[in-house]
């Protein structure tokens, strides 16, 4: 079992390698989501995008590579960092291509499942050889494993993609880039600013409660994977009413799945902490859990609003909406951690929860005419 200091560093450097692993796909996730339905029928369109996607990810890493030396991190884990990078990019890429598709279950497989349990497999073989039980590296080694199995895998044509290939994705993609990168940094500021701002162990406490708390969103990204491409299949058909329909039953049928554990959650927080290990289940943490619990099933309750939205040719305006929101809510995290600590930092990241799901609800209802309700 790792210290709360060795799984606060842990969560650290894994927040590190998603900011800049999204980074480098440039909002090319939700362009995929809408792309794919477009030239399904064509395997050698399919094929030509998604190598001009992986050669756009390798391109951006060599430009981002030269900035990450200017982190206040060890050497050992920039080069960690580094080699890190292209394999969680691609990863992820391939495995919204999946999604894209409707083989959500073998998605979700690639980006969550799979990397977990190598991570845990080499995690035990290093304890057996005694060679140091570094988790970082071991989650490392597990993205490098499935990049390597899928960049076999796929019919990547990198021959056949030219220069305007690539701008074309760039050019698409910049309205999604935006709520992308702003998305992974909006869901990693807190792990930045408990790290910098209040002792490490902190963002073990935070990243545990969060974990916890986000089960339930689990169930949501599930089915925004499957609805996303069904959004703007709807709209680009003027099916407005089919359109309404299916936002509003999945909404319905998330919050039918997802109150349950919430209750659970928020009744045994205090017990179901203490797996994780005694110095988890302390006052502060249940709080943070709680706190966080609540925030994540209004989210839930407020329906698929900013998969709608960027489906539905209003990106833009869900982008400023996502920044604003994101600037305000780190802004006043980074205050609170000051006078406050973790407690003061989970309060903000709930309101600003709360916040952006319920003017994404009013907002859908503003520009499509539809109640996600």
């Amino acid at each position: 079992m790792l210290s709360a200091e060795d799984a606060g560093r842990y969560f650290y450097m894994v927040s590190l390698i998603m900011t800049v692993g999204t980074i480098v796909r440039l909002g090319v996730d939700n362009l995929t989501l809408k792309t794919i339905p477009e030239i399904k029928n064509s395997i050698e369109n399919k094929s030509i995008y998604i190598s001009a996607c992986v050669l756009l990810i390798v391109i951006l890493t060599v430009l981002v590579i030269p900035f990450l030396y200017f982190l206040s991190i060890e050497k050992i884990e920039c080069y960690i960092l580094i080699i890190s990078i292209i394999p969680f990019a691609c990863v992820n890429f391939f495995s919204i291509y999946y999604q894209s598709i409707g083989d959500v279950k073998r998605g979700l497989l690639y980006s969550s499942v799979i990397p977990q349990l190598l991570t845990l497999l080499f995690f035990f073989l290093f304890y057996l050889l005694e060679v140091g039980e570094n988790v970082v590296i071991c989650y490392v080694l597990g993205y490098m494993f499935i990049f390597v199995f899928l960049i076999f895998k796929f019919p990547l044509k990198f021959v056949r993609v030219c220069f305007g290939d690539i701008k074309n994705i760039v050019e698409r993609a910049t309205p999604f880039m935006v709520v992308s990168i702003i998305g992974i940094l909006n869901a990693n500021y807190p792990i930045f600013i408990i790290s910098n701002k209040l002792p490490i162990e902190n963002a073990a406490y935070y990243a545990i409660a969060l974990k916890l708390a986000t089960i339930n969103v689990f169930v949501l990204s599930a089915v925004n994977s499957v609805i996303a491409p069904k959004f703007s299949e709807y709209y680009n058909n003027n099916n407005i009413i089919e359109l309404s329909k299916i936002a509003k039953n999945t909404t319905r049928i998330m919050v039918l799945l997802s109150v349950p554990i919430f209750l659970l959650i928020f009744i045994f927080s205090s017990e179901i902490l203490e797996i994780f290990g005694s110095e988890y289940d302390n006052e502060i943490t249940v709080y943070c859990l709680k706190i966080l619990a609540l925030s994540q099933v209004i989210n839930v309750s407020t329906g698929a609003s900013s998969y709608l939205l960027q489906m539905t040719g209003f990106g833009k305006e869900y982008a400023k909406l996502f920044t604003i929101n994101t600037l305000l809510s780190a802004i006043c995290s980074y205050f609170m951690s000051i006078y406050f600590g973790l407690i003061g930092v989970v309060i903000s990241i709930g309101i600003g929860i709360v916040a952006l799901n319920v003017f994404s609800f009013f907002m859908v209802k503003q520009k499509l005419k539809i109640w996600m309700i």
